[in-house]
């Protein structure tokens, strides 16, 4: 609350949005609710505490960079999860790795409750490996998702040689919260 600078960027390790894996899984196959509580919804008091942070001061132009959950993500930080119609108080740019997959089980699932049942979420990329790529200028917060060519059926990559390509931009701008494609 006391930095005096244009961008503050909190680097963590765990995707910080609120998200339902379950929201697209039958309730039969233990749907609605399946949230992986390693993560920050796991701690929902701690991230309204450091949520309510962000929304009393929103001049801070904050931005949450993540890994950990090997697929690319983008969500509007919202100051109350329970109400997505609340204010977006901080964006999160969570970044895919390069060469541990996001089990493709798991793609489908997560595709559909992102779609449908997670109005944050901007982006999700699971099926590629790949790196962020983040531009920061006084103006903007750019974040470009690089994907990294890989073997279709394990989703590896397996060459020193594999081609980079762009799949998605996103920016956010100074003094508005909230990611938009660039």
């Amino acid at each position: 609350a006391a930095s005096n600078t244009r961008w503050n960027v909190l680097g963590q390790q765990v995707m910080m949005a609120r998200f339902n894996y379950g929201a697209a899984i039958p309730v039969s196959a233990g749907g609605p609710n399946l949230w992986n509580v390693d993560q920050w919804d796991g701690y929902g008091a701690a991230r309204q505490r450091l949520l309510n942070t962000f929304a009393a001061n929103p001049a801070k132009n904050v931005v949450v960079l993540t890994g950990d959950i090997h697929s690319a993500w983008v969500h509007d930080l919202k100051a109350d999860f329970l109400n997505p119609n609340s204010a977006t108080v901080a964006t999160e740019f969570v970044c895919s790795s390069i060469t541990a997959d996001f089990p493709s089980g798991f793609w489908a699932p997560a595709e559909g409750a992102a779609a449908f049942f997670s109005p944050w979420t901007k982006y999700l990329q699971a099926r590629k490996r790949g790196y962020s790529l983040c531009t920061v200028t006084q103006d903007t917060f750019r974040t470009d998702f690089k994907s990294v060519t890989s073997t279709p059926t394990a989703g590896q990559v397996v060459s020193t040689t594999a081609t980079v390509t762009t799949d998605a931009a996103f920016v956010v701008q100074n003094g508005t919260p909230g990611a938009v494609l660039a």
